[in-house]
């Protein structure tokens, strides 16, 4: 189930709802947030996640650079053994992400005000 309840755009502040709290992300900053999902050209799963992602941040674009990695040399630059994974910040999603996860590993690894 997704506990986003909705996101508004509000003189240059994205204002989103989770689970009661109220975040609020300033769209003017200059920092991005990344977000990479490394996939196989062997993977089933992979376009949903990738579809999912991108369906699931739509309320934070501009604000959010997602990009696809299909580069197994740079995924075991970086450790990534399964596909698909994304990537928030830090966080490392592996499999198909629901919204919730997603979205929480947003919250924790943006900066918001």
């Amino acid at each position: 189930m997704n506990d986003l309840i909705s996101c508004k755009q509000i003189f240059g502040l994205t204002i989103c709802k989770f689970n009661a709290e109220r975040i609020v992300f300033n769209a003017l900053a200059d920092a991005q947030l990344s977000v990479d999902i490394f996939t196989s050209d062997y993977c089933p799963y992979c376009p949903e996640a990738v579809s999912r992602v991108n369906e699931v941040l739509r309320p934070l674009k501009g604000m959010v650079n997602i990009k696809e990695i299909n580069d197994m040399g740079e995924a075991e630059k970086q450790g990534i053994e399964v596909f698909p994974t994304v990537k928030i910040g830090r966080t490392r999603i592996t499999g198909v992400p629901e919204d919730d996860m997603v979205w929480k590993a947003v919250f924790n690894e943006s900066t918001t005000i």
